[in-house]
Parts: structure tokens; sequence; C-alpha cells
């Protein structure tokens, strides 16, 4: 395939929906949320069934322990885009024009202050959502590049490019 080069400015949603795929799609988080809404449900049945659960006290911990549940992963949930913004706003690299050059060998990143180049066997994982192409350079590291902007053909060039390890 032919060069092909993409200008893209990131905004402060598209990284905000970056962190927030990256925790929610998290296993762990996931597991987590399913806990807590199993103490939640059980705790509100054992309120109408007393069979199911009865304490000296007459007090519930499923219900207390359901609900912090899920209080802890709403608060989780602002935490992340809060965490979002604060990042975006503090990283002004990020809010400026970043040119992507896509050749057969590499892939050049030519941002504020910055400029790198990365083979195409050094890049670790791609992964493609809904509207945005991601592409790892690092396990914690990553390049964010807003899916609108490429087309199907070059959305397959940099999957044919790219093989996740």
């Amino acid at each position: 395939m032919e060069e092909f080069t993409i200008k893209a400015t990131l905004t402060q949603k598209d990284l905000e929906y970056f962190f927030y795929n990256r925790t929610v799609k998290n296993p762990l988080y996931i597991i987590l949320f399913f806990c807590g809404l199993y103490n939640l449900l059980f705790g509100i049945i054992t309120i109408f069934n007393k069979e199911l659960y009865t304490s000296p006290d007459n007090t519930n911990p499923f219900l207390f322990s359901g609900g912090l549940f899920m209080v802890f992963i709403l608060l989780f949930l602002y935490f992340v885009k809060w965490r979002a913004r604060k990042f975006y706003k503090s990283h002004i690299k990020l809010q400026r024009e970043i040119i992507y050059t896509f050749t057969d060998d590499a892939l050049t990143y030519i941002g504020y202050n910055v400029m790198a180049k990365y083979k195409w066997s050094e890049l670790p994982k791609l992964k493609i959502t809904k509207s945005m192409i991601i592409i790892y350079v690092a396990n914690l590291e990553a390049l964010l590049i807003p899916e609108k902007l490429l087309t199907d053909n070059q959305t397959a060039f940099l999957k044919s490019k790219i093989k996740s390890k």
C-alpha cells in the first residue's frame, strides 16, 4: 500500500473514552461489578424472604455490602473520568495536532516537540474499537487515532502490519 498521512487532534472526550474503555473492559472490574450486584440483589431478596437469611440483630450484611460495592463502582467510574480530564489538561502535547505517517516499513509520529518512528515489528498490539484505533507502542503507552479518520483499506493495512502478540 502507498504511504498515507493522517492529521489528528485528540479531544478530551476521546481520552475519556479510552480511559473508560480500558477500565470497564478489565476482567477484575467486571468480576467486582457482578459480585456487588449479586450481593445487592441477594440483600433485597432477603428483606422480603426472611427464611433465606436471619441474624440475631436483624441486620442484613448482604444489602450493606452490595450497596457499598455499587457506590464504589459508581465512584470508581467518576474517578476514571476525572483522571482522564486531568491527564488531558496536564499534557499539552495531546491537545495539539498529531501527524501520523504510515509506510510499508514503519509508523512515524510527529507531535508537539516529539517525533518518533516505530517499525511495525516493534509494535506489540493493535486494538480497534467503535470510535478509536489504539496502537500500543509499549504495554502502558499507546497512540490514539479517532476511527473516523481512517478508511476501511487503511484499517485493514494496520491489521496486516500489527500482529497482536
